[in-house]
């Protein structure tokens, strides 16, 4: 996702293009990090959904209902594992995880070209 963001547009410009609330904290974070010494650039200072949301700004995914859904769906996943929730209790829960996962692969086969150098 970032390397299709970057080819499409630079670091805070790409910012800009964000809701004025996710500005400001992407931008929190970039002086908290800047005030450590340490060297992120904005973009890495996203959430997943920021980095959805400009895949469909800059026209490179289109925004359709299904599509935006199965990014907030992969989200919340995100959110799920990384916070150690219970995200397959049931085997609806579990054929769900499964068929993200899929789509997970399918959508980075399709986003890999957008970030490769031409």
């Amino acid at each position: 996702m970032l390397a299709a963001i970057r080819r499409a547009s630079g670091e805070w410009e790409a910012i800009r293009q964000l809701a004025s609330d996710r500005q400001e904290k992407v931008s929190e974070a970039f002086e908290r990090q800047r005030d450590r010494d340490l060297n992120a650039s904005p973009l890495e200072l996203t959430r997943f959904s920021d980095k959805a949301d400009l895949l469909f700004e800059f026209g490179l995914v289109e925004p359709t209902d299904a599509v935006r859904q199965f990014f907030w769906d992969c989200y919340d996943l995100r959110n799920a594992v990384a916070h150690a929730r219970r995200y397959a209790e049931s085997a609806g829960e579990l054929e769900h995880f499964l068929y993200l996962l899929g789509e997970m692969q399918l959508w980075t086969e399709r986003l890999r070209p957008l970030g490769e150098r031409r």
